[in-house]
This record gives C-alpha cells, structure tokens and sequence, in this order.
C-alpha cells in the first residue's frame, strides 16, 4: 500500500513529491517503449505527429513541476500554512480589505501588493476564467444561493512557477461597516495536484502504450502501480467518512476567526 500520512502536511507533500517522481518515470518508460515502436515504423505518420505532441507537451509539465519543487521555501516553512484574505463582496466582484502576510509566501507578493491589485497572483493562462468565476461566485453569495465553497487556483508565483492554491471560500455578513464580506483562506496544494496530473498523463500515455506498444512489459509495471494507488485511494475514503462533514463544519467557525483577527468588532 501507499501509506498516505494524514497528520502531517510536510510528511504528506514529501510523499505526494515521491509519487510525482515515480509517476513522471512511469511514464518516461513507457514514452521510450512507443518511440522504439516508432522507429520501428509500426505505427502511422499521424499517430507518430500526435505521440511527439503530447511528449513536448508532457516534458513542459514536468518542467513546471521541477520548477516548483526547487523552492525550499516550501519546505523550510509549512507547506499548507493557510493564508487569508477578508474581501467585501459587491455586485461588480470582490475588493480585498485585509490580506496576511503568509500570502508573501504562497505567492512571493507582499500583502500591500495583492491588496492593491490580487489578480496579478493569478496565472496568465487562466486569469480571465478566474476573474469570471469570482464574480459568478460574488453574485451567487449574494443572492444566498451559497454561502461556502472550495476550488483550485493556478496561481503564477513572482519568481515565474507555478503554484496551486486549493482556496477555501466563506461567506459573512455584517463585518463592522461591511454587510457583506468573504473570507478566503488559500492552501499550497501544489503537490497533490501535480500528482493528478501526471497519473492523468500515464493514463493517455497507458492507452497510447495498450495500442501501439511491443512489449508488455511497461505495461504491467504501469497497471500495477495504478492498482496500488487505486486500493490506497479507498483507504483513504473509508478514512475521511468516519469525519463526516468535517470540513463544512469548520469552515465557518475558522471564517469567523479570522475575521476577529482583522476586524475585532465582528458580527455574525
């Protein structure tokens, strides 16, 4: 079994980096095994253009990946110490009021800076989505449509990597002189994700391997790895139901916590 250390964040991001590094191997391999098959001329001119395609694009993953895991930062520091932002919510979108210092961080910006303009934290290549999805979520708070949720953010760190925050978002109301205000608070999850995303690639590239490849070496080795993880991931279910609703039951009470941090005056 893959044991997964549920009480430590540092002890669970060092395994989820060992996954990272077995599942990139993984599918090294198994892109080394289609490349013999092509030389081989076994396979189609258009199967040979699609399979360089999804290796550049595969490489360039693994590229941000090792970009990341190059700062120490976030192993000399708790990797999945919270920070918190307290916006208020307005028609037109979220205006940060209060952002703590952990953001620096998460993000390499000083807290003065996201507070004057936060989506510069965002990711390029998924900010206008992201400024869409904040407003739809603004609006839907409002409307009392939901008052808690969660999501994933790509965010661009200062220093050019790629960071994935999983951000924690709570609705308030009646914060001092402000009717109507979210906290978010935003958690390195970098390296979990990472690791769905390489377990998504072995999967197109098990496929690819399944069609085209000669030996079935690769992939036995790859099955079973993903049997492993798959009897792992059901443990760790059973594991989560026995605290049912955890998380939705902590949500608010952290909220309001770090709201009292901020504005000493808080009203529920």
């Amino acid at each position: 079994m893959l044991a997964f250390p549920e009480d430590h964040a540092g002890a669970l991001d060092a395994h989820y980096s060992r996954m990272c590094n077995e599942l990139v191997g993984l599918v090294r391999s198994a892109q080394a095994e289609l490349e013999e098959a092509l030389k081989r001329r076994e396979t189609s001119w258009e199967y040979a253009a699609a399979f360089f395609a999804s290796r550049v694009a595969f490489e360039s993953l693994v590229h941000d990946y090792e970009a990341y895991s190059a700062q120490t930062v976030y192993r000399a520091e708790p990797s999945r110490c919270a920070s918190h932002m307290v916006c208020r919510l307005e028609p037109l979108g979220m205006v940060p009021l209060r952002v703590d210092e952990q953001v620096q961080t998460l993000t390499g910006y000083s807290p003065d800076a996201v507070q004057r303009d936060v989506w510069q934290i965002l990711h390029p290549a998924g900010r206008e989505e992201a400024r869409l999805a904040f407003d739809a979520l603004g609006a839907a708070m409002l409307d009392g449509q939901v008052d808690h949720t969660a999501f994933l953010l790509k965010v661009l760190h200062r220093d050019g990597f790629t960071v994935w925050a999983r951000v924690s978002a709570t609705y308030l109301t009646r914060v001092e002189a402000h009717p109507h205000v979210v906290v978010l608070t935003l958690r390195n999850d970098s390296e979990k994700h990472w690791v769905t995303l390489f377990l998504e690639a072995l999967g197109r590239t098990r496929e690819q391997l399944s069609l085209h490849g000669h030996s079935r070496g690769v992939l036995r080795e790859i099955d079973r790895y993903l049997r492993r993880f798959e009897a792992d991931e059901t443990e760790r279910a059973g594991f989560k139901k026995s605290i049912p609703g955890f998380l939705a039951q902590t949500s608010s009470l952290l909220a309001s916590h770090v709201a009292n941090q901020f504005f000493p005056r808080l009203r529920r």
